[in-house]
């Protein structure tokens, strides 16, 4: 994977850059995980020609998706939602789930803790009821201000994320102080341009970044673009994205 490597163990690199393990109808790729510092939170870029997927399983970790582009349908253990660009899903621990495309699609998976997907012969059943709606489009998620900026909190333990957090932010154009967060987060640039800071560092992002941030890293997000910069955000544990902390604070 070619990537700008940051202080702090940050890095960005390119939905494009990425080495993606290829099958016949769909590839997935490693954005990042424990070989690049993360201690809890991993993600793939997974994309689907047409056809389905496996059925997989992560076990007793949450899964989170974001679709990216496309769309289609994704079954958790026995129950069917459609998905289209915008949505976000949470599967619980000990769910199943696969995903059905007829035009294709592109997502963002999130896996925390970081564990290997297990194929299984058969969906299971199992969908845990007390959460029955999973699908969240970002337009229907609430719109919560911070300044000039804002965000919508899609997932997290509001509807039954308990321990990962997905939200969808903008940015006008600025450069906020340098901050930093106690949880890891993983950040990919929907639209607008800017840059990453990490310390010192930085680096250029646009549509298709994906950048890391480990925990307590001070970091910021400058907006370059007139239009503004819009970011898809996971973070692990599960909390507000609001939250954050000025170098300096105790």
């Amino acid at each position: 994977m070619n990537r700008t490597e940051l202080q702090g163990g940050c890095f960005v690199t390119h939905c494009e850059q990425l080495e993606s393990e290829q099958h016949e109808r769909w590839s997935r790729a490693l954005v990042v995980g424990a070989k690049h510092g993360s201690r809890y939170l991993s993600q793939q870029l997974l994309q689907l020609n047409g056809g389905a997927t496996p059925v997989w399983s992560a076990g007793v970790s949450d899964v989170v998706f974001f679709f990216l582009d496309g769309g289609g349908e994704i079954v958790i253990s026995g129950r069917t939602f459609a998905v289209s660009a915008d949505t976000a899903v949470h599967v619980k621990p000990g769910e199943a789930f696969s995903l059905r495309s007829d035009g294709g699609l592109r997502a963002l998976i999130s896996i925390c803790p970081e564990v290997p997907l297990r194929v299984l012969d058969q969906m299971p059943d199992g969908f845990d009821e007390h959460w029955p709606e999973r699908a969240v489009s970002t337009h229907a998620a609430a719109r919560e201000e911070t300044g000039e900026r804002y965000f919508r909190l899609l997932l997290g333990k509001h509807n039954g994320s308990e321990r990962v957090s997905l939200f969808v932010g903008h940015v006008p154009r600025s450069k906020a102080p340098e901050h930093y967060h106690l949880y890891e987060e993983a950040l990919c640039v929907l639209s607008g341009e800017g840059r990453l800071w990490a310390g010192t560092s930085s680096a250029t992002v646009g549509p298709g970044s994906l950048m890391f941030l480990p925990r307590e890293q001070p970091h910021c997000l400058e907006c370059t673009g007139a239009e503004g910069i819009d970011v898809l955000g996971v973070f692990y544990p599960a909390g507000s994205p609001a939250v954050s902390y000025e170098t300096g604070d105790p």
